[in-house]
């Protein structure tokens, strides 16, 4: 049991080392424009949402929350905290089955990534490059750490199966880096 703590420590270890490292490096130009086409069509997909049976619930879900207001609710009028927000949205961008999904993994990352980045950016008034930096850096953990605990051929995923990755994307959005920092 010592042996797989402290197997699993290192992996968290160099994970978390990747991740700070990732936060000032550059995005590279190709990685940049296929990221704002993933975030794009996940706004999309979140738009198209409101007009389906689960977004107007998770619509009404979130305002019922209330909290302080942090971030808005695509499509709507709702500003609520920040992690009904991200739940909102994500439910959004997943209520019609357009959303992008990545079949190694088995996920439908954009659904879990990128309404948490929005959510933490909007919160924390950040530029959309930190946006950028946040979702490229969701989508890479999230994918490689749903593939290690998935080595064999996934199912078909669904929202269900994507919420582990959701506190990643929460925690990437979270990190800000310096105002400074190379986007």
């Amino acid at each position: 049991m010592a042996d797989q703590q402290s197997s699993d420590e290192s992996i968290i270890g160099i994970l978390s080392e990747y991740m700070v490292e990732s936060r000032t490096a550059p995005v590279p130009a190709d990685v940049a424009l296929k990221t704002k086409h993933h975030i794009l069509d996940t706004i999309g997909a979140m738009v198209s949402g409101t007009t389906l049976e689960p977004g107007r619930l998770a619509i009404k879900y979130a305002e019922m929350q209330g909290g302080t207001p942090q971030a808005q609710v695509v499509g709507s009028s709702v500003i609520t905290n920040a992690v009904s927000a991200a739940l909102a949205n994500g439910i959004l961008a997943h209520s019609d089955e357009t959303d992008d999904s990545h079949a190694p993994s088995g996920t439908y990352l954009g659904c879990a990534v990128v309404p948490a980045a929005l959510a933490m950016e909007e919160k924390n008034d950040c530029t959309g490059g930190t946006l950028l930096k946040s979702v490229v850096l969701g989508y890479d953990a999230g994918s490689r750490v749903m593939r290690a605990l998935r080595p064999r051929t996934p199912s078909r995923a669904t929202v269900g199966e994507d919420l582990p990755v959701t506190p990643w994307a929460v925690s990437l959005a979270r990190r800000r880096p310096p105002a400074d920092a190379p986007i």
